[in-house]
């Protein structure tokens, strides 16, 4: 009996094989837009200043960022700046304040938003990251850019933003995709072999030593990578 499978996937684990990450680069050529009023540009600087009258609103300047490399090495996009805060007052929401967010359009068509959470007060220079995870979207996203925003949002005060320092690591996963239309060939009357009345454990103990006497051309291969653990799972 010949039964095809539709995915076999190999599962590098990362202990063994080790996370593999492209240097960092600089992302300097991005076309930013600025919002209507309290944003202004400072050479490379993006500076954002709302009033303590401004209200709470959302102030972000916006560039598209292309992570088609990402979904192609199946791998985790990583978009880096460097940013200091002052004065920035306590937020209306815990995920807004100092604004390092991406959104992105799934599959589905819903808009999703990934940024970094309780950033208010003042601080001194310092480097974050927003990663994005061609796991976490298997199916894509859509035109594979998304949207980086940099700003304030629901408080006000004061922050700026290195739009030199904007980098784009690619960092791959150790997931691989391998062995697509695999065919597994099973002893003729394997599956068909059945104990009537039996209980479930005899019938699984009967089909597995059919299995062991079967040769062993005949048995489901394992894939492993060459110096890293590995295992295969079948997916129906």
């Amino acid at each position: 009996m010949t039964t095809k499978k539709g995915l076999i996937v190999t599962l590098a684990l990362a202990m063994a094989l080790g996370a593999a990450t492209a240097g960092a680069e600089p992302l300097r050529g991005l076309d930013w837009k600025l919002p209507e009023k309290w944003a202004r540009m400072e050479g490379a600087t993006l500076i954002v200043d709302v009033p303590p009258d401004g209200g709470r609103p959302m102030v972000c300047a916006t560039a598209q960022i292309d992570v088609s490399r990402a979904f192609r090495e199946f791998g985790v996009a990583i978009i880096g700046v460097r940013f200091r805060a002052m004065g920035v007052t306590e937020p209306d929401a815990r995920w807004n304040g100092v604004k390092v967010m991406y959104s992105y359009v799934d599959a589905d068509g819903d808009t999703q938003y990934v940024g970094i959470d309780s950033l208010k007060g003042t601080f001194d220079w310092r480097f974050d990251t927003v990663r994005l995870s061609a796991l976490a979207t298997p199916r894509g996203i859509r035109d594979n850019r998304v949207t980086f925003f940099l700003g304030l949002q629901g408080c006000t005060g004061h922050a700026e933003f290195d739009l030199s320092s904007v980098d784009l690591t690619i960092e791959k996963s150790g997931l691989l995709l391998a062995n697509q239309d695999y065919i597994v060939r099973y002893p003729e009357g394997a599956a068909e072999q059945q104990i009537k009345g039996a209980p479930a454990a005899q019938m699984k103990s009967a089909a597995t030593q059919q299995m062991k006497s079967a040769p062993a051309a005949q048995m489901m291969r394992t894939s492993r990578l060459k110096g890293a653990l590995s295992r295969t799972e079948r997916i129906d």
